[in-house]
């Protein structure tokens, strides 16, 4: 395998948000992400978002997270329909996190102790096989996810493009410390380009048995747009 030497010095790390962002769209009483999920309202939710939903079935956030979830998203504008129209779970942050290896950019990330030792796992497997696959990004918290809103807003994206790229604060799987974003050589971060590599089909073919699994498949119930970078730590 060819070893590769990049300057970090001249790259530049994504937002967190998943992409730099969406393209901005006009305001409409149905918005383009609730469009989306609309259309695939029959399937409810995808496969992992059902796996992600039963892990959280044993224990429903408080009445004081979901408070504090609802006063945020008045103070951004987001819907007050945005959790039944994306079929998204609340999503609270972990009693644990751990360090893991810093990120492609030099970045500390943090995940769960389970999620963390199945990435490993993961990532030594693939390297092993020949392909290689690092951290774009890890744990994100609620107020980073409300920042990332608020700094699109002030750049004068619409809410509802952001939504359609980036998860309402409270409802990313980022919080919960399970969630990765994955990069590769010779791909943009964050891009459907990675579809095409072969870490993706790497990950297509062996990722479920390391309990990781795609979150946002093209046409998913949440009205999220296509994510192949993304996936989640939701073992059956």
């Amino acid at each position: 395998m060819a070893i590769i030497t990049v300057n970090l010095a001249n790259l530049t790390a994504p937002d967190d948000c998943g992409r730099l962002g969406g393209r901005p769209c006009g305001r409409h009483f149905w918005p383009p992400w609730y469009r989306r999920a609309n259309a695939t309202r029959q399937h409810t939710v995808t496969t992992i978002q059902r796996r992600t939903l039963n892990m959280t079935e044993q224990h429903t956030p408080d009445s004081g997270f979901a408070e504090r979830i609802q006063h945020l998203h008045d103070e951004l504008g987001i819907p007050r329909h945005y959790a039944v129209a994306s079929c998204l779970a609340l999503c609270e942050e972990p009693p644990q996190l751990v360090d893991t290896e810093p990120d492609f950019y030099g970045r500390p990330q943090r995940l769960t102790p389970e999620a963390f030792a199945a990435w490993r796992a993961m990532k030594e497997t693939a390297t092993a096989a020949g392909v290689e696959i690092f951290l774009i990004s890890a744990f994100r918290s609620v107020d980073y996810q409300c920042q990332i809103f608020r700094r699109k807003l002030e750049a004068g994206q619409q809410i509802d493009g952001i939504l359609s790229v980036n998860a309402a604060p409270g409802y990313s799987e980022h919080h919960t410390g399970r969630a990765i974003d994955i990069g590769t050589c010779h791909c943009p971060a964050l891009e459907e380009e990675f579809e095409r590599t072969p870490a993706f089909a790497w990950l297509d073919r062996n990722a479920a048995g390391f309990g990781f699994h795609l979150s946002y498949p093209r046409d998913n119930s949440s009205g999220i747009s296509y994510e192949p970078w993304h996936w989640c730590y939701a073992p059956q």
